[in-house]
């Protein structure tokens, strides 16, 4: 399956129609729906988190942008929605922000790294809450009457399906959004902790970095990509705590 995990739904879709045993129906639901998810839930709550933490710093300029909202619609970027139905990546619009409107006593660095963490730090707490939903869900479908075919309320179960797998997803973005590279959120929460040249020196090679990212998610099939094994590993790390700590939901 490895073959076909990186290809957009689109893809999928074409060669579900030509050929269905190629495609487990099943895992194209799962990708149609992820990709999806991705850009009308995920993306949106991550882009207005970076224009809530600007607008609580006292920048507005996201607000008056028409970003300060969770209307999917203002953070959709066509061309990056369009590569989500083809490509194994996708990305919404930057949110703008200016740190010299910033009115806390903060640096142009300190603002820039708080507003970058808000994304990732907004899509953790928002698995927390799909993660909490699900259980609920999955407690009120009654599993165990659905397998044992007495009873049991299957719809419940297909929301149970969608929050964890939106959770998933979510967790993945903000791990994949951490990493220390250009243009990803990580690379501007370093710049804090680096010298001068060593910011400089990041800024100007941004362009390389980001080239090679790009091509090694487009060529590098999972299984061959060390950079997504690990993020895969330390995303099931933080669902496992997330799961633990809503123990109490039984």
């Amino acid at each position: 399956m490895d073959s076909i995990i990186f290809m957009g739904p689109i893809f999928l879709l074409f060669r579900y129609l030509q050929e269905p045993t190629a495609v487990n129906g099943i895992f194209l639901a799962v990708r149609v729906f992820s990709v999806l998810a991705i850009i009308f839930i995920l993306f949106p709550f991550h882009e207005f988190a970076h224009a809530f933490s600007a607008k609580r710093l006292g920048d507005d300029t996201a607000e008056r942008n028409g970003r300060l909202t969770l209307n999917p619609f203002a953070h959709i970027d066509p061309m990056g929605a369009l590569c989500m139905m083809f490509l194994p990546l996708g990305w919404a619009k930057p949110v703008p922000i200016n740190p010299r409107n910033a009115t806390r006593k903060i640096s142009m660095r300190g603002f820039i790294s708080l507003t970058a963490a808000a994304g990732p730090i907004s899509n953790i707490i928002l698995s927390l809450i799909l993660v909490i939903l699900a259980k609920i869900a999955i407690i009120n479908a009654d599993i165990n009457a659905l397998i044992l075919g007495t009873g049991g309320n299957e719809m419940l179960f297909f929301v149970y399906w969608a929050l964890m797998i939106t959770a998933e997803i979510s967790i993945f973005l903000a791990v994949f959004n951490l990493i220390p590279i250009p243009p990803l959120d990580g690379s501007k929460i370093l710049m804090f902790f680096l010298s001068n040249k060593a910011a400089y020196t990041l800024e100007i090679n941004a362009n390389r970095i980001r080239l090679i990212l790009l091509v090694s998610l487009i060529l590098l099939p999972v299984r061959y990509n060390p950079l997504l094994l690990f993020i895969g590993l330390i995303s099931d790390g933080i669902m496992f705590v997330l799961d633990a700590i809503t123990f109490f939901i039984k």
